[in-house]
This record gives C-alpha cells, structure tokens and sequence, in this order.
C-alpha cells in the first residue's frame, strides 16, 4: 500500500476495500503508461521523421543541399538558401523565423565578403 499506516486498526472490510483501490490504481496506472507510450510511438511517427524529414525535400525528391553543392556555394550562402527552401514547412518553426535565419546567414556573408 502507498498509503500512511493509519493509527487505528481497520476492519477486514475496510483493509479489502483499501486493497482492491491499490489494485485498481496500479491496473489504472498501467494503462496510462500504456497509452502514453502508443500515442507517443505513433505521433513521433507519424507528424515527424528526424532522420529524414519531409520538410527537406522538394516535389522531385530534391533536397537543399543537393542545390548547395549544385551551385558550390559558401556555408552561410547555402544554409540561407536551405532556410529558404523550406521556410515554414518544418512543424513547429514559422516561415518568419526561417527567412529571419536566412537573413542573418546572408549578412554574415556579406560581413566576410567585405573585409
């Protein structure tokens, strides 16, 4: 029992009605956890692949950094036109917030092409 001993003696009745509510609780518990472990399963799966997300792939299969390396271009030029080209398709993350990252990647460009 989970419960404090308490400072009188229960009756039989009381002591298998005490056990039948931790039986309960424990079944309870378990099915929860149970739940929570599929639906996290499932929405993991099914809303985001970490691996090889949606997000990085265009209508022909092509990804961001398939153009980056097409054109040879610089890290912060690339991750711009990467942040670009999948500005508000990754869930969660804002088209602002993407270009925002993409602007602050082409200044830094253009902060080392002028030095």
């Amino acid at each position: 029992m989970r419960y404090p001993k308490p400072e009188i003696e229960l009756s039989d009745v009381a002591k298998a009605y005490v056990n039948k509510l931790d039986e309960d609780l424990e079944k309870l518990r378990n099915e929860i956890n149970k739940s929570v472990i599929t639906e996290i399963k499932i929405d993991k799966k099914e809303e985001y692949d970490l691996i090889n997300p949606t997000h990085h792939k265009g209508k022909s299969g092509m990804q961001a950094w398939d153009v980056v390396e097409e054109f040879n271009l610089t890290y912060n030029t690339g991750t711009a036109v990467s942040y670009l080209l999948r500005a508000g398709k990754k869930p969660g993350q804002s088209i602002d917030q993407d270009i925002t990252k993409a602007i602050k990647h082409l200044e830094r460009e253009l902060k080392n092409i002028n030095k």
